[in-house]
């Protein structure tokens, strides 16, 4: 099977953005990295887009081409490849935890690279949907984003933090205190993005 890849260009592209809209530091730590990444899952293309996706976040996350907005880079990356290929990605609150786990992980050991592509391509498929399946991606939306968002905000209105508080380290698999507010409001954003996608796919 042949999936239509990203060029390096588009994912510079992507970075660009999340530069701006963000307001961090733009810059490369190694602009190589992104076109070795690429030409190694080209060479590689497994007959699975998530694992090919799978590739694609780790080595964006992990190696840090950029100097900063690496994640959200390599999410909005992988978003992109996942729609341009017929498939939606809901981001669950608890991807700031992963991601860190993906950044955290070694980059000399290939046994743990291995098993850590291998998770993250279970990952994407249990968080993906393809875009004919409607029901399941409006379902998916509700269940990351509409009832989490509801909920904190009813808690934070009545005056219970720390509710509010329980019910964002539920989702979020991590300490409050940890977290990244920019990534929280770039995950909340990337799940918009899918149900416009599939909104103009339906007008198309």
């Amino acid at each position: 099977m042949t999936f239509k890849d990203l060029t390096p260009d588009k994912i510079f592209r992507i970075h660009d953005f999340v530069v701006k809209k963000y307001k961090i530091d733009g810059g490369f730590n190694n602009k190589g990295t992104v076109e070795s990444l690429l030409e190694k899952i080209q060479f590689l293309e497994y007959d699975d887009v998530y694992k090919n996706g799978a590739l694609l976040l780790e080595g964006l996350a992990r190696l840090h081409p950029f100097v900063d907005g690496n994640k959200r880079t390599a999410l909005l990356s992988l978003q992109q490849y996942l729609n341009q290929n017929g498939h939606l990605l809901f981001l669950p609150l608890s991807t700031t935890a992963f991601l860190h786990k993906i950044a955290a992980t070694e980059e000399n050991d290939p046994e743990n690279t291995e098993k850590l592509v291998k998770e993250i391509g279970i990952w994407l498929k249990n968080n993906s949907v393809t875009e004919k399946k409607k029901l399941r991606a409006l379902g998916m939306f509700y269940a990351y984003y509409v009832w989490p968002t509801k909920l904190i905000v009813f808690f934070s209105r009545i005056h219970l933090p720390k509710v509010a508080g329980f019910i964002l380290k539920k989702y979020l698999k991590h300490n409050v205190s940890d977290l990244d507010e920019n990534m929280i409001e770039f995950i909340m954003d990337t799940q918009l993005k899918q149900m416009e996608f599939m909104a103009h796919k339906e007008d198309s």
